[in-house]
């Protein structure tokens, strides 16, 4: 697909549509060349990116790198600002803006080295410079001093890119997995379709995620499923209560069980309305016919005051299933048995 440039990407995305009209979006295919959302979203939620695990590298790290990479001297303000990011002292009147922030102190040690415009390095570039750095932490260099000076090496390699601060300070956060952007990956993959939260919530891995969205064979065989169940499941209460379809598990990979069906606030208000006029119309029907029995359940606190609304907990036990030479056994975590 054409290239896109990293940099520029806040401001060249539009609030992102909701619905399931389309498997993904208009604006983010068209940042990632019509494909997968892949190449971006590895980059706006790296700690969900099983395929790139952390870098291991820490603050002090990254801030020691800078300096060797800059060629600070020693003892000079900017390498002092690197390496004590959350000294006050060191900033002067604009502490209150970065310190404290390893991204933004980068981004104000490199405002007078680097260029302020975008470096125009592309979403590939971008991704494969951090395979590589995640491939030096699992590789077999022997030494730490090997992998010290090969982790000085990559940074040296991206200041040759000419990134702008900007896209320095983006970079040390992807680094750390902590963007900080207020929102959470579930946030952004409710943004992107409707299923994606579900998908995830069976398959823990981000490149399944944006595969299965970008998959149009994918989209319709799930679609259909999804409306033979909502004709299936005509009953209001087990919609309500009980989870509906849900993406397939993978055997091998990790899944984030739902153990109950959120009630949403306006079931919830829909729920107690409904309930207090049941109770207005079984008072006045007693009320007006003093010979007719009393309401069952009319003295009770909580038909007399409903004002409270309950959900249904889905509960169990966590089972292993180990399969080898055609038998099965299911084993809970502490190693009792469930296979009868």
């Amino acid at each position: 697909g054409p290239k896109t440039k990293a940099s520029g990407l806040k401001s060249k995305t539009k609030p992102l549509p909701s619905g399931s009209d389309a498997p993904m979006p208009p604006p983010l295919p068209q940042i990632c060349g019509g494909g997968s959302l892949y190449p971006i979203l590895r980059l706006l939620l790296p700690d969900t990116d099983v395929h790139r695990p952390h870098a291991g590298i820490k603050e002090s790290t990254i801030a020691e790198c800078y300096v060797s990479a800059l060629g600070l001297g020693p003892r000079s303000k900017s390498a002092a600002q690197l390496r004590k990011y959350t000294d006050p002292a060191l900033f002067g009147a604009d502490a209150g803006d970065i310190v404290g922030d390893l991204g933004c102190v980068v981004a104000h040690v490199c405002a007078e080295r680097t260029s302020a415009g975008g470096s125009g390095v592309t979403l590939k570039k971008m991704n494969a410079l951090l395979d590589d750095l995640c491939a030096i932490r699992t590789s077999d260099a022997g030494a730490g001093a090997s992998k010290k000076s090969r982790r000085s090496g990559w940074f040296r390699n991206l200041l040759s890119l000419d990134l702008s601060p900007v896209e320095h300070k983006w970079m040390v956060r992807i680094l750390l997995q902590r963007l900080e952007v207020g929102f959470g990956h579930l946030s952004v993959f409710a943004h992107v379709h409707p299923w994606a939260p579900d998908v995830y919530s069976s398959h823990r891995t981000l490149k399944f995620v944006c595969d299965c969205l970008a998959d149009s064979k994918w989209m319709e065989a799930r679609g259909n499923r999804l409306r033979a169940a909502a004709e299936r499941d005509a009953d209001v209460l087990r919609v309500r209560h009980l989870p509906g379809p849900v993406a397939p598990i993978v055997p091998g990979s990790a899944a984030e069980p739902m153990l109950a069906q959120k009630t949403t606030t306006r079931d919830v208000l829909y729920d107690l309305t409904a309930r207090h006029r049941a109770h207005a119309a079984a008072a006045a029907a007693a009320a007006e016919a003093a010979d007719a029995p009393h309401p069952p359940g009319l003295d009770s606190l909580a038909l007399a005051h409903p004002a409270l609304t309950a959900e249904v907990k889905l509960d169990g036990r966590r089972i292993l299933a180990h399969v080898r030479a055609g038998s099965a056994a299911m084993l809970s975590r502490n190693g009792n048995w469930f296979s009868s």
